[in-house]
């Protein structure tokens, strides 16, 4: 966003997770032992501030990428936890995706954004955990980064490109897609449809009968030639009908 002018924009989406979370999270690092990466996000956002280049925006966006990857390494090594927090991120990411358009348009970038790195993140979740030493979790994990290839369609090119708007749907079926079933089952429906006529040149022939008297009345009205293209149809339809 900042590279390509949205300053503001950008601004406000950095300050975004300080006004959200980060008592939270900061508590939860604590808790862990972990460090705090706070300070890396407001260098990152007085960095905008002071309007630095893009690239020196880049630099510190990479800082606090690096300092959350390092309070990540503190977490449990749990891989069940980090399918779950996958999942809740693409929950959220749903979320405010549909929150961002309206009538196939993005109104609100910010919240678009946000839907884009939610994504990311939870991308990134997934790739790391295709990479465990478990091979039941590195298949799970394989699947999930699998599934959030179908995510890309929600978003154009952020890069080079306009924003564009799809359904929100898209990204609620790839959380469905890489949230494991835990406890109860999961449950199919398979149904098919019958024909009554069986087969396919008898169907042709009902069908060019049908679109025969539909002309005949539209242009001559209940004719006898109509009257007599009737009891033919419905003759063979007694004929052909199958139970």
């Amino acid at each position: 966003m900042y590279r390509k002018g949205l300053v503001d924009e950008a601004m406000g989406l950095s300050y975004h997770p300080e006004a959200e979370m980060m008592d939270e999270v900061r508590a939860l690092l604590t808790a862990h032992g972990a460090p705090d990466i706070s300070p890396a996000m407001t260098a990152f956002s007085e960095m905008m501030e002071q309007g630095a280049t893009p690239d020196e925006v880049d630099q510190a966006m990479h800082a606090v990428s690096d300092a959350v990857a390092m309070a990540a390494g503190f977490a449990p090594d749990d891989a069940r936890q980090r399918l779950d927090a996958l999942v809740v991120l693409l929950r959220a990411a749903a979320s405010e995706y549909a929150e961002s358009t309206e009538g196939g348009v993005v109104g609100d970038i910010t919240p678009y954004h946000e839907a884009f790195g939610f994504v990311a993140v939870a991308t990134s979740l997934a790739e790391a955990l295709a990479m465990d030493a478990d091979p039941k979790v590195a298949a799970a994990g394989a699947k999930a980064a699998a599934a959030l290839t179908a995510a890309d369609e929600g978003f154009g090119d952020l890069a080079t490109g306009e924003p564009v708007a799809r359904d929100p749907a898209i990204l609620v079926a790839v959380a469905a897609r890489v949230e494991p079933v835990t406890r109860g089952e999961r449950l199919a429906v398979v149904g098919w449809e019958q024909g009554l006529i069986r087969q396919p040149d008898q169907r042709n022939i009902l069908f060019d009968l049908d679109q025969a008297i539909e002309a005949v009345q539209a242009t001559d009205g209940k004719t006898a030639v109509f009257d007599t293209w009737t009891r033919t149809q419905s003759n063979l339809l007694r004929m052909w009908l199958e139970p």
